[in-house]
């Protein structure tokens, strides 16, 4: 069966509407064949394309300038906090991101042991409003257990935000006697926007 090639030895080669020779006139694609230098920054040999409506894409490595998809964020902090009080919250993890106006979601883990039996108190913050609370006990006899929580907030807002997880002794009152000071480590907060 007969085969047939084109093949450009060029230095750019792109495609421009018929009749409109201006320096306005937009070409759907442009291939460099050697490193570019725009505006200051430097493009790699490769084909371009500024606008393109693909109904089926497969790609061996996705990578999108500006995380244009997801917006991840995350913090881990090895320290021990202690947990002494029932009515002051204390930080067991921060950070901070710049949301897009899509819901985020939260994710959280920690190591959670005590002085004796008792219960941790911890809420999602988001620029210091407490937007979700939970509870979580230590195994019996305050030995070590791990803390694991998610929550979704569809607040949509944008700009520069700052995620929190606080935490105190839980109330002894509902606590069943379970009212020991509480030790927690090994804290990891991490935060993504899905922006589809």
């Amino acid at each position: 069966m007969p085969t047939t090639a084109a093949v450009y030895q060029v230095d750019k080669f792109s495609i421009i509407a018929p009749g409109d020779p201006s320096a306005t006139a937009r070409s759907p694609f442009v291939y460099y064949s050697t490193p570019q230098v725009i505006d200051g920054v430097t493009y790699p040999p490769a084909l371009y394309s500024k606008d393109a409506i693909i109904q089926t894409a497969r790609v061996g490595t996705l990578q999108i300038a500006g995380n244009a998809v997801t917006v991840p964020a995350r913090v881990t902090r090895p320290g021990v906090v202690e947990m002494t009080s029932v009515s002051t919250w204390e930080v067991l993890a921060s950070l901070a991101m710049n949301r897009k106006g899509y819901a985020t979601d939260l994710s959280f883990s920690a190591t959670l042991d005590g002085f004796g039996s008792g219960v941790l108190e911890f809420g999602f913050f988001r620029d210091g409003v407490l937007l979700n609370k939970r509870h979580h006990a230590t195994a019996p006899m305050g030995r070590q257990t791990q803390v694991s929580a998610t929550f979704t907030d569809f607040d949509e807002g944008t700009g520069p935000t700052v995620f929190q997880i606080k935490g105190r002794r839980a109330t002894p009152g509902v606590t069943g006697g379970w009212d020991a000071n509480l030790r927690v480590f090994n804290r990891h907060l991490a935060a993504w926007q899905f922006q589809r």
